[in-house]
């Protein structure tokens, strides 16, 4: 099954290069020297030496200088930083070490401490000179650290190293973070999971499927791991595909799946995707055609998307609120008999357009961000200039002012049929190759 995934993704990309990342210049106050370091870090000078923090994971660069005495050697001078270093970090301690070169002018260490209750490991170089000696050392959270990228990240940041304010930015490609890799290729799995078995998740289903599949990912052997990485290009080969191809595509993809879905009994993030997906597909109202579990969920968390954007401009798809999703979700429950067969298709289509709304937060531009903002907040903007009813059929107010009934019949389902035929939603599902979708709405 991987050979032939990995084979749709050669024959529809090709072999992907990894561009160099972005690196930021730092000189120092005197210009006596610059080097670079990666963007999105924070760079600075202490009592002990340069110090350059990526404050999200915790990765650290340190470059320290320190005197030499006669015939001293590299392993000493890693011995008397290590000792200056506890100072700091009283956790820190020298796991391992080797002498390099013909007079020992050279040390590779590995190192350990804990911070936050976390295991931390790194690597270091000492070289010495005629009567200095300078420390490199690259250290990352135990669960993030990554060979490649210790000795990516300590290559450009040493190789950069210059006298004044020349610094030249490395040509260095870093490895992604491991957990933010496992991350990456687990969103894409889910959305090819989505795509070939035809099924929709809520972003509360991503979430926890997410979860599952790199906790799994995270226990299976470095070798094993890097096969995941087909998983992004594949994602990338379904949304530039056109539709003739994608039908073929989906098939294949499909039976594929099967073969990995049927190791649910050995797998429990497999029984966790097939749990979800048979709670997708359960019929929760009655009816021709009945409301299913995927409708009801995708719709509710779409509203509440709406509803956050309402209160905030900036917010993403992540920031739903559960209380506003569940009320939505009951309301819809209630009203779903009295809707139009138009009101139900609208319904039915959420889950779908939902997960496009997503995809655009995650792979599209900002403009493309901008409209998606701007016709959800439309929603909520037709709920308020509308008159509500005040309370629920309980008597208890809702959490947008308006009856369940009202709120779901009136103006839920109304809307995001409206919604769903506009042209920028439309376009987008097309141009991105999602199938039966084209620039005058969803045909099939």
């Amino acid at each position: 099954m991987r050979h032939r995934i990995a084979l749709i993704c050669l024959l529809a990309v090709g072999a992907a290069g990894q561009a160099a990342p972005v690196w930021t210049k730092f000189v120092a106050p005197d210009k006596s020297y610059s080097f670079h370091y990666p963007t999105g870090w924070k760079a600075g000078v202490g009592d002990l030496g340069i110090q350059v923090d990526e404050t999200t994971t915790g990765e650290q660069l340190l470059a320290l200088s320190s005197k030499t005495e006669r015939d001293e050697t590299a392993q000493a001078v890693t011995l008397r930083v290590i000792e200056t270093l506890q100072r700091v970090e009283p956790s820190l301690k020298l796991i391992q070490w080797d002498e390099l070169g013909d007079k020992g002018e050279f040390a590779l260490a590995r190192i350990a401490y804990d911070e936050a209750d976390r295991p931390f490991t790194g690597n270091a170089l000492v070289v010495l000179s005629d009567e200095s000696a300078l420390w490199f050392s690259y250290a990352a959270a135990e669960a993030d650290y990554s060979r490649l990228r210790a000795k990516a990240l300590l290559d450009g940041f040493i190789h950069s190293f210059a006298d004044g304010p020349g610094s030249k930015r490395p040509e260095v490609a870093i490895p992604e973070l491991e957990t933010g890799r496992l991350d990456r290729n687990a969103r894409a799995f889910i959305f090819v999971v989505e795509f070939g078995c035809g099924t929709a998740f809520t972003e509360a289903q991503e979430q926890a499927l997410r979860g599952e599949v790199v906790a799994a990912w995270a226990e299976t052997p470095a070798a094993r791991r890097a096969q995941y990485d087909q998983y992004p290009a594949l994602m990338k080969v379904i949304l530039a595909l056109k539709q003739d191809d994608l039908a073929t595509l989906q098939g294949q993809i499909r039976q594929s799946l099967q073969e990995i879905l049927a190791e649910s009994q050995t797998s429990p993030a497999i029984a966790t995707i097939r749990q979800q997906m048979d709670k997708s597909n359960r019929a929760l109202v009655a009816g021709t055609p009945p409301l299913s579990a995927a409708a009801a969920d995708g719709y509710a968390e779409l509203w509440a998307f709406a509803e956050a954007l309402g209160k905030d401009s900036t917010a993403g798809p992540e920031d739903i609120s559960p209380s506003v999703v569940e009320s939505t979700r009951a309301g819809l429950l209630k009203s779903w008999p009295a809707f139009t067969d138009a009101d139900k298709q609208a319904v039915l289509g959420a889950p779908a357009l939902w997960m496009a709304v997503r995809m655009t937060f995650r792979q599209g531009t900002a403009e493309e961000k901008q409209q998606v903002r701007a016709s959800l907040k439309k929603l909520v903007e037709a709920q308020t200039s509308a008159p509500p009813a005040a309370t629920s059929p309980g008597g208890k107010p809702t959490s947008s002012g308006g009856s369940a009934t009202e709120l779901g019949r009136r103006y839920l389902a109304h809307q995001t049929l409206m919604m769903m035929q506009q042209q920028t939603f439309n376009t987008y599902m097309w141009s991105r190759g999602f199938p039966g979708w084209t620039p005058m709405g969803k045909m099939w």
